[in-house]
């Protein structure tokens, strides 16, 4: 019998694998409690899974993911990838996908965002991930 997922885990795997169980139900996300300063982009940090994400939107695109993967239609399902950005070899900067999975033979990078998170910052990056690696960002809006 499966067990729903619980919120309690301090750190978790970054990794999701097919030992895991799925959640019966969707699993509850949990928002951080304000200390009075709101957020630069007023998204609200929330744990799910015992996991923290920094917004309700991407810790429900997990959720979508997360079924996908155990649905077998995608495979090797990541998140919070660190991706070094590099001009002749030379470190310049990195980029960090919120997820990355295989979908269709292809690794697909996907970075959820907002229309205020789409900020001139992340099209340079996307646009230099882009030519350093011959592929496309997929942003989940």
């Amino acid at each position: 019998m499966l067990e729903e997922a619980t919120c309690q885990s301090v750190n978790p795997p970054k990794t999701l694998s097919k030992e895991a169980q799925p959640a019966t139900a969707s699993p509850a996300t949990t928002p951080k409690k304000s200390r009075g300063k709101r957020s630069k982009f007023n998204n609200v940090k929330t744990t799910c899974d015992g996991m923290k994400f920094d917004s309700k939107k991407e810790a429900r695109r997990w959720r979508e993911l997360k079924r996908l993967f155990f649905a077998g239609k995608i495979g090797s399902l990541s998140r919070q990838v660190r991706i070094p950005l590099r001009v002749g070899g030379v470190k310049i900067g990195k980029i960090v996908m919120d997820f990355v999975y295989v979908e269709n033979g292809m690794i697909v990078y996907e970075d959820v965002k907002s229309k205020a998170t789409i900020t001139p910052m992340f099209k340079w990056k996307a646009r230099h991930f882009a030519a350093q690696f011959g592929q496309e960002i997929r942003v989940h809006l």
